[in-house]
């Protein structure tokens, strides 16, 4: 009996984890728009934006606050359904996220009517990191939305900025050590004392 309850016990929390996991994607086939499309949203805003471009009412959106983003890509126009598309995290690059994509077509009798196959996924990847789309297998080509696009190019700034000022802190580093061996020079030229040599 202690068994069955431990058993019972355990689906009560493997149900709710699975349903949990469950609400942070969403599929569907009639997306908006006739053409490939990729998105992030990162705020409340950002997520009633991105449902408005697929076309589509906004399901409640994943935490936002807690470092989660929501990926999202539209296939374009195809000319059946059954199409999938699965979202899944690659590699971190220098501050880039990489969000993986890959087109399943129909495995069987699909519908014949044109649809626009999209796809959603939440993903917990804390709010520093950029996000860009890249194609599983085939062509890798990196493609960044445009909002990640201005993520990265501010990171990439800030960092410029900050070897920057590495660099002038470096340069007056050597300018004052020059004046101290100038310095230490002329007094052991005025003393009378042999340079000191390093070995």
């Amino acid at each position: 009996m202690a068994g069955l309850f431990r058993a019972l016990f355990l689906i009560g929390l493997i149900v709710p984890l699975a349903a949990a996991a469950a609400e942070r994607e969403w599929q569907g086939s009639a997306g908006a728009g006739a053409r490939f499309q990729v998105d992030v949203a990162r705020t409340a805003t950002e997520w009633q934006a991105l449902w408005r471009k697929i076309g589509q009412e906004p399901p409640p959106p994943p935490n936002f606050a807690e470092g989660e983003i929501a990926a999202a890509i539209v296939l374009g126009t195809r000319s059946t359904g059954g199409y999938r598309i699965e979202l899944t995290l690659g590699a971190r690059i220098d501050g880039v996220q990489l969000v993986e994509w890959e087109e399943r077509p129909p495995a069987g009798p699909a519908t014949q009517a044109l649809t626009a196959p999209y796809a959603v996924r939440g993903f917990d990847v804390g709010a520093e990191l950029a996000i860009a789309f890249q194609r599983r297998g085939g062509d890798r080509t990196l493609i960044v939305p445009e909002g990640e696009f201005r993520r990265i190019t501010a990171r990439t700034n800030a960092t410029t900025k900050a070897l920057d000022e590495q660099e002038r802190r470096i340069q007056h580093l050597q300018d004052n050590l020059r004046t101290l061996e100038d310095k230490l020079r002329r007094i052991e030229s005025a003393v009378g004392v042999p340079p000191i040599r390093p070995h």
